[in-house]
């Protein structure tokens, strides 16, 4: 077969492929034309920062991020050394590991008590948010104290939840923390000082949902409440864990007052 029927019963296909491989194949560049890869792009993006980052006028204190220490910032940082200084003096204790038989636990402002007895577990838990309150004598019609010497200490007094777990089913209490009467208001006609009140109580499975029922204390039977008052003493709860309960929770939110004050001067004091 001669070449001229060949090239004619060559597929079209074959034909046009071969003449788009050649044609890409015999492209020319200029001999001056520079081989622009990535890293000469990257290169000359990082020298053309270099050059802006040194022509920009940043903040004195090298953070090269211009006008974010201000005169304001500068003089809030000042206070907060006193002031961290000043509260470090009235730090109470350090959280305890245990009270009364409760293992403690924490995450950021939420403490966690834990109490395993026989089958069951008795768990109580309050956060620190939101729950700081000053200890007030004098009387609420007048101006309050004039000084800082008059002023009465600021006590934490949480309401806080309480689980008896047996299996899965569960007794849950949210409890509500009561301000003492002053002492020499005590008499022998009121025999019946809770530190604490039963605000609800709920029966669950394993956790509490907003889709189960919860019976408020202000309703209650008078003697059902007087009943889970004596349980929840008979489990621990009980107006001596209260108090160490109001110390432990004053103390522990002051810590995270102190600590909080501290990360933000970090956040407004330049970098050395």
């Amino acid at each position: 077969m001669s070449g001229l029927i060949k090239n004619i019963l060559k597929p079209s296909y074959l034909r046009s492929t071969t003449s788009f491989v050649s044609s890409k194949l015999t492209f020319n560049v200029p001999a001056n034309q520079p081989f622009r890869n990535m890293w000469s792009l990257s290169s000359f993006h990082k020298r053309n920062e270099i050059i802006m980052r040194k022509n920009v006028g940043g903040c004195n204190c090298g953070c090269q991020v211009m006008s974010v220490h201000t005169k304001g910032e500068k003089e809030l940082a000042e206070f907060l050394t006193e002031e961290i200084a000043a509260e470090k003096e009235l730090q109470g204790r350090k959280l305890p590991n245990e009270v009364n038989g409760f293992q403690i636990n924490v995450n950021g402002p939420e403490v966690t008590l834990v109490k395993h007895v026989g089958n069951e577990t008795i768990t109580v838990k309050f956060n620190v948010n939101h729950s700081v309150g000053e200890e007030t004598e004098y009387d609420a019609s007048e101006s309050g104290p004039t000084s800082k010497d008059e002023a009465k200490p600021i006590i934490n007094r949480p309401p806080f939840d309480v689980e008896i777990k047996r299996g899965s089913q569960v007794l849950g209490f949210r409890c509500s923390m009561v301000v003492p009467p002053p002492k020499d208001s005590t008499s022998s006609d009121d025999p019946y000082n809770d530190l604490f009140a039963i605000d609800e109580i709920v029966m669950c499975d394993e956790e509490w949902k907003s889709t189960d029922y919860h019976v408020p204390g202000e309703i209650m039977d008078g003697t059902l409440y007087d009943l889970l008052m004596n349980m929840l003493e008979d489990k621990g709860i009980c107006n001596e864990l209260v108090e160490k309960l109001t110390t432990i929770s004053t103390d522990y939110e002051h810590s995270l007052y102190v600590s909080l004050l501290e990360k933000m001067q970090r956040f407004v004091t330049p970098a050395k």
